[in-house]
């Protein structure tokens, strides 16, 4: 089953077997929690399934707090808090306060959601921890809207919100300066692999937050938005979602389907494929590998274009940006421009580079054509209404643009099929980093592309070098796909990207590290190690790092319950250690506070095994820590002892 509904179903199972007292269901639950919930769609890989899908990543939350607030026994719990820190850390690393959004490559979702009209459950989540507020228009009746887009989706409505946070904070009162507090710009680097056979290597999901901007992406995904860019041209954080500009980009047949959504999913027309490398991106495009996809697509008037579109969307009236080709402003519309051409935008203090990539020729009449958005419906909640959204302008570049339908059995298909590409690089950059509009533009008219097709193996070569950087990137156009959840085959994804590289470098984590950002880290290599903060656990055992600077906490997991020796060093000299093998654990230390928060849990069966941790060891303070273990501050200090002539406070788990 899918990822929320393995969550409810286990949460029925569990806490509704502890109502009618079943202990078979309570079994079945309990297993699903830990196998199910636990090890696969939470610690799996580095990503989660519906990240970032709006409304069915609300669902899962809702669910995982079940077991955080109700679970029966403490392992219970204990599991439940694992799985909603993790789930919550998505949220708060991947949220921009100057937004008020989360950010991320989305699989399904209503596009209102993408354009920040339609708040859904993550959103109320985020409120509750966020001391600035993380809605627009929290006074608003549930069911307003804004531009006929309602404010607020009815999956995870706000009063389930309410009712659970009631019972206990989303986070720690600590966890939510990572929320408004965050250290920019901010990176997120992760591994998905929860889906198909994406293993060894995985796909890669990335998240770039930029002072004014968010750029995000999975370099395979086939959702509604497997790359797009969103920031805010004003002055102060966002108040209302017309604030915000949005760019999107999708393979399109015969008319652009950038918006109408279906079970949250906009119809699969083209590949995508993005090699991102913070706020810069290499998207090639083609279209469906099979003939009788396109065909349908293109519907009774038969296939007549093919094209890669970029979307830039606002709603300010007027529009706040200026856009330029060359250097030059432009004022006029349609625009037709060669793919050698460069386009910028200055949108604030926000400044957007677009270089189209050399598409295939099938038949054109031109090669790019910057032009006003055309109008569609919304689809999904607005399917029945003639609700229609319009792109401010729309950058098209055409593999074939002709007047008459490409015959059904003409040759042309062949090339269409398996060779056909085309695509866009992306900048994103604001005045924090460039000093101002011109020197982004230079720096974008400095940027060399350099493309090489090879017929052989069906695969265009992509080197752009850009300031100091060199991006690298294969995309073959031969790949196999699927219409169901990833727009490639499993264990495609190889041959669709036979490499990428940052100045010559693989651009990705190491074997054994799932997840990366600014302030985390998640893998099984046994070291583990951001801002100053090391955890160490036995190589091959999940380890969990969360690390917040603004009041100096840093959080060491075993995540699973396995038992592994866990050492704990944080800035300051502070050590941590477990004397034996440890359980399912948590460790927050905040040294110049000299307190910790532990929280521990054993299996029944692992209570009699030999070796297993009865104290946690801390070094390098002067003083007795404050300890809370398990929800309770500990009235009695620590026991001082020497440990290898070393002085240190025990600390009992039992």
């Amino acid at each position: 089953g899918t990822m929320n509904f393995n969550h409810t179903a286990n949460a029925g199972a569990l806490l509704g077997g502890k109502i009618i007292a079943s202990d078979l269901a309570m079994e079945d639950g309990r297993a699903g929690l830990e196998n199910v919930l636990l090890r696969l769609w939470t610690f799996l890989d580095g990503n989660s399934q519906e990240m970032l899908d709006h409304y069915y990543l609300g669902v899962t939350l809702s669910g995982q707090k079940l077991f955080t607030d109700y679970g029966p026994e403490p392992i219970d719990r204990m599991m439940g808090e694992m799985i909603r820190d993790r789930s919550v850390e998505l949220l708060t690393t991947s949220y921009h306060p100057f937004m008020r959004r989360p950010y991320g490559a989305t699989g399904r979702t209503h596009f209102s959601n993408i354009l920040g009209f339609e708040q859904e459950g993550l959103n109320y989540i985020l409120h509750t921890l966020s001391p600035k507020g993380a809605l627009f228009h929290p006074e608003k009746a549930f069911d307003a809207k804004q531009r006929d887009m309602f404010l607020h989706g009815y999956d995870f409505p706000p009063g389930r919100t309410a009712l659970q946070t009631r019972e206990q904070p989303w986070a720690a009162e600590w966890a939510t300066s990572i929320v408004d507090e965050k250290p920019l710009p901010f990176e997120i680097t992760a591994a998905e692999t929860t889906r198909g056979n994406f293993r060894n290597p995985p796909l890669w999901a990335r998240v770039y937050l930029g002072q004014t901007y968010a750029l995000s992406s999975q370099d395979i995904k086939g959702g509604t938005a497997d790359v797009w860019a969103q920031w805010n041209p004003g002055e102060q954080a966002a108040t209302d979602a017309e604030q915000l500009s949005t760019l999107t980009l999708r393979f399109n047949v015969n008319k652009p389907h950038m918006v109408k959504t279906g079970g949250g999913m906009i119809p699969y027309s083209g590949g995508i494929a993005t090699f991102q490398y913070k706020s810069k991106a290499i998207v090639c495009t083609k279209p469906r590998s099979e003939k009788e996809g396109t065909e349908k697509i293109a519907g009774e008037e038969g296939l007549k274009s093919l094209f890669s579109s970029v979307a830039l969307w606002s709603f300010h009236e007027p529009l706040t940006w200026t856009l330029y080709v060359d250097g030059k402003e432009q004022n006029t519309f349609p625009l037709k421009l060669k793919d050698t051409q460069r386009i910028t935008l200055k949108d604030g203090n926000t400044y957007v580079g677009l270089i189209p990539l050399p598409a295939t020729n099938l038949g054109r009449d031109e090669e790019i054509v910057i032009e006003p958005g055309t109008a569609e419906n919304l689809g999904d909640r607005y399917k029945t209404t003639d609700m229609t959204i319009t792109p401010a302008l729309m950058v098209n570049s055409y593999n074939l643009r002709q007047a008459t339908a490409v015959a059904k059995d003409s040759p042309l298909w062949e090339k269409i099929n398996r060779e056909a590409h085309g695509g866009f690089i992306i900048e994103i950059g604001d005045k924090a980093e460039y000093g101002s509009f011109e020197a982004f533009q230079k720096h974008i008219a400095d940027a060399t592309l350099e493309t090489r097709w090879e017929p052989e193996v069906l695969t265009q070569h992509i080197t752009y070098r850009s300031g100091k950087d060199v991006m690298e990137m294969g995309f073959c156009t031969d790949y196999a796909q699927q219409d169901v959840h990833f727009a490639v085959a499993p264990g495609q994804h190889t041959k669709a990207i036979p490499y990428r590289r940052i100045n010559g470098e693989d651009p990705y984590l190491p074997a054994g590290i799932d997840r990366d950002t600014t302030l985390t880290q998640q893998g099984t290599t046994g070291r583990l190690e951001k801002n100053g903060a090391i955890l160490e656990l036995e190589p091959g055992r999940k380890g969990y790092l969360v690390t917040e600077l603004k009041n100096g906490v840093y959080a060491g997991y075993n995540p699973l319950p396995d038992l592994s020796t866990m050492t704990f060093t944080v800035p300051g000299g502070v050590v941590v250690k477990a004397d034996g093998k440890i359980g399912m654990a948590r460790v927050v230390v905040q040294p110049a506070s000299g307190k910790l928060w532990i929280n521990n849990a054993y299996k029944k069966e692992q209570l009699t095994e030999a070796g297993i941790a009865r104290r946690l060891l801390v070094f390098g303070l002067d003083a007795a820590p404050v300890v809370t273990l398990n929800g309770s501050l500990l009235t009695t200090a620590p026991e001082a002892v020497e440990i290898e002539g070393k002085p240190a406070y025990a600390i009992n788990l039992e």
